[in-house]
């Protein structure tokens, strides 16, 4: 069964009383869309700096913690295993490996205005 959650930023953010939030993992993939905000999110001990429009992607197991953030906003998008299932095609695989598996390249991708605006309607 596929289970898909979304929650608001910061809602489900620790840490967001000045203090460090713990060192957190998680069994699902995640889409971390700060629409605002600045502030620091640690991915495997790497500082990644938040800012707005930058999408997070987390895979399970992956290590995570936020710095207090300032004025974030935004959501975040849980699923499970099953999302990559639901159809026979390699598209799935492709997903899964180019996007929240991808050791090569940085855990996010900055959208332009338009893209956010476009995406934000859908979301």
């Amino acid at each position: 069964m596929m289970d898909i959650i979304i929650k608001n930023i910061p809602d489900d953010i620790p840490g967001q009383d000045n203090s460090y939030a713990q060192i957190e993992s998680c069994n699902c993939y995640q889409i971390m869309w700060f629409w605002h905000g600045v502030g620091s999110h640690y991915i495997d001990f790497n500082d990644e700096q938040v800012s707005p429009h930058k999408i997070f992607v987390v895979s399970p197991g992956q290590l995570y913690q936020f710095r207090p953030l300032v004025v974030p906003e935004g959501i975040i998008i849980q699923f499970d295993e099953g999302f990559f299932s639901h159809t026979a095609d390699n598209l799935d695989t492709i997903i899964k490996y180019s996007v929240f598996n991808a050791y090569h390249r940085p855990p996010y991708y900055i959208i332009d205005n338009e893209t956010c605006s476009r995406l934000k309607g859908i979301v």
